[in-house]
């Protein structure tokens, strides 16, 4: 059950994306703004260190604030 999710998991990161991210940066994911070039500000992206990219799609807080999380202020 477990290779079932993990199989999923990877499946919804989509590597047709015209956004790339740029070679030396840390494995990770990172919103659309935080790559150069890229205008899917509101999307979220896994990185390689070697430059490979796929987009995972829309997230909030991408959207909202630029970030995979924003600071709430109370």
């Amino acid at each position: 059950m477990f290779l079932m999710f993990v199989s999923s998991v990877w499946s919804a990161c989509n590597p047709n994306t015209p956004c790339t991210c740029p070679k030396g940066l840390a494995q990770g994911e990172y919103c659309g703004g935080q790559l150069p070039g890229c205008n899917r500000v509101g999307s979220v992206f896994e990185c390689s260190p070697q430059g490979d990219t796929c987009e995972f799609g829309p997230r909030d807080s991408c959207a909202q604030c630029g970030k995979l999380q924003c600071v709430i202020n109370v």
